[in-house]
């Protein structure tokens, strides 16, 4: 999927009403190092709204910055798993310089732990970059895996949603009667209110819980309810973070409820 650009991610910003937090998305698996100890993980390339939207914290250290993403600064918020394989326990990783694929990294935040989800994955094994750097300096390509997004609130969600979709066919010339996914699935299916038209061969996983295609109605019956949608289509990702399940699948559509 390389359909998805800056050009795409600069006009939500510009021009979103009923959209409050956006971050284009790049993404990259492999193992980081620290001197003899090294781990696999994801990064993930990201705006510093990011942590808005899928509701992180900042525990130690702090967030990079849009100056950070303007000049692809090598910095990085890790988790609190990525801090103990490398450093062990009671060891303050801020300042720090660990590699991700030969590339140097400087962490300045960590991130409040939040465990294992309901299925067992580890939700703290994870690096967040400036997207600039990631996609630049480590994943070498020039589009994004995904934008996310999340509405202002919870009554104007289905606004940001139709505003989301017209940006986005109108930013591919995509008119009249033509499907979304005419433009390679440039208009990610979790963009339409008509979701469970197109989740087939789709990985569903909500608040971290992969859900069986019998609850799918009523997660969608509820578009108010949702507070962030992400769509992943990079194969790559799918399986570093769903393995098995992932087999079969297109892809995964991540839905995280309003609290």
């Amino acid at each position: 999927m390389q359909t998805l650009k800056m050009a795409d991610y600069q006009r939500i910003v510009q021009e979103k009403k009923f959209v409050t937090k956006v971050s284009p998305e790049v993404t990259a698996s492999g193992q980081v190092i620290y001197g003899n100890n090294n781990t696999n993980t994801t990064v993930y390339g990201e705006s510093p709204e990011y942590l808005d939207i899928k509701q992180w914290t900042i525990e130690e250290g702090e967030c990079f910055t849009e100056e950070d993403i303007k000049k692809s600064a090598k910095v990085a918020v890790v988790g609190k798993t990525i801090v103990t394989e490398l450093f062990g326990e009671n060891v303050d990783p801020i300042g720090k310089t660990i590699r991700f694929k030969s590339i140097p990294m400087r962490i300045i935040g960590v991130l409040k732990s939040k465990g294992y989800n309901s299925w067992g994955m580890d939700q703290d094994n994870v690096m967040i970059a400036p997207y600039s750097t990631v996609m630049k300096r480590i994943a070498a390509q020039t589009w994004f895996t995904s934008i996310n997004c999340s509405a202002i609130t919870e009554e104007l969600s289905d606004a940001a949603i139709e505003e989301l979709t017209q940006i986005l066919r109108d930013n591919h010339k995509l008119k009249g009667d033509a499907d979304n996914s005419a433009d390679g699935g440039v208009v990610k299916e979790a963009i339409e209110k008509d979701l469970t038209l197109k989740v087939k061969n789709m990985l569903l996983v909500v608040d971290g819980k992969i859900v069986p295609e019998s609850e799918i109605d009523k997660y969608y019956s509820s578009p108010e309810k949702i507070g962030s949608i992400t769509v992943i289509k990079d194969m790559a990702k799918l399986k570093a973070l769903y393995g098995n399940a992932a087999n079969g699948k297109q892809g995964a559509i991540e839905i995280t409820m309003k609290k």
